[in-house]
């Protein structure tokens, strides 16, 4: 949902996002792992239609031993893990 703002346009819609999950459901489709730890409590990450790890951002790390969104994707991607 970020893609092509400017950094101004970029906090008001997380703002948006961050006031609509407060009674909805949001569903965020996204390659961009900064606007998922930004936004999402539960993390879903997929493969191939293939369901890889979930949890939120702490418990994907944990499970993982990795330090960051990005290197669990990366090695999950990979089948490294």
């Amino acid at each position: 949902p970020i893609s092509g703002l400017d950094p101004a346009q970029i906090i008001q819609m997380r703002n948006l996002i961050k006031k609509m999950s407060q009674s909805k459901a949001v569903l965020i489709s996204t390659h961009i792992l900064q606007e998922v730890s930004q936004l999402c409590s539960d993390i879903y990450i997929l493969s191939e239609g293939k369901l890889l790890i979930s949890g939120t951002e702490n418990q994907i790390k944990e499970k993982t031993g990795l330090s960051t969104l990005e290197e669990a994707f990366f090695k999950l991607t990979k089948g490294e893990l």
